[in-house]
C-alpha cells in the first residue's frame, strides 16, 4: 500500500488537535487499516456516506506507526476513555465487527468508532453527531487488554487486571 502525503489533508477546522492545539496525525496500525478498507467495502457502510467519506478520510490521512504502538494510541479492541464536548466521560471497548452500538462497545463502523481509531490520548476531532451537530471529542485515557487478560474474556465482558491499566498521565508524558 502506498504512504499517503498527509500534509494536504490535516490542516482546517476538521482535523485532528494535539493537546496543545496543533494538527496531528493519526496513526493506523497495518491491522486497523486493513479492517477500515475491508469496512468500506462492505455494502452497509456504503449505505452511510458520511461514515464513508469519514473512514476514507481517516485511511487518506493516517500514517503507519514508524515503531511497535504504545497503550496511548486508539486501536480495535482497545477501551476507550473519552468525552464528547463538555459531556460527561465516557468509556467502550473500540470493536471493528461490532454491527450495533451497545453499550460500552463502540464499532469502528459508527461515526464515533471511525473518528476515534488511529488518534492518542490528549488529541481531540470533530464529530459529527446523529442530528448533524458537530462536536469535538478528546481521547482521555487508553487501556490495550494483555494477552493475559484477552484470555481471561467472559461473555461480551472484558475484565483488565489492574496492571494493564495505564494512565493518561502517564501517556502525555
Amino acid at each position: 500500500m502506498k504512504h499517503h502525503d498527509t500534509s494536504r489533508h490535516i490542516s482546517g477546522p476538521f482535523c485532528i488537535e494535539s493537546s496543545a492545539g496543533t494538527a496531528a496525525t493519526p496513526v493506523l496500525t497495518k491491522w486497523d487499516r486493513d479492517e477500515m478498507v475491508r469496512h468500506l467495502a462492505d455494502q452497509e457502510v456504503q449505505r452511510h456516506p458520511v461514515l464513508a467519506h469519514v473512514m476514507k478520510h481517516k485511511l487518506a490521512t493516517s500514517q503507519r506507526p514508524a515503531a511497535p504502538l504504545d497503550q496511548c494510541n486508539v486501536t480495535g479492541n482497545c477501551i476507550v476513555t473519552y468525552r464528547v464536548g463538555s459531556g460527561p466521560k465516557r468509556v467502550g471497548l473500540l470493536c471493528h465487527w461490532a454491527r450495533t452500538e451497545t453499550i460500552g462497545v463502540m464499532p469502528v463502523r459508527s461515526l464515533l468508532g471511525a473518528t476515534l481509531i488511529g488518534m492518542s490520548v490528549g488529541q481531540s476531532a470533530p464529530l459529527i453527531l446523529a442530528d448533524c451537530s458537530i462536536e469535538r471529542v478528546r481521547v482521555l485515557a487508553v487501556t490495550v487488554p494483555s494477552e493475559a487478560s484477552r484470555a481471561r474474556r467472559t461473555g461480551p465482558h472484558l475484565r483488565l487486571a489492574a496492571d494493564d491499566a495505564k494512565t493518561s498521565m502517564e501517556c502525555l508524558k
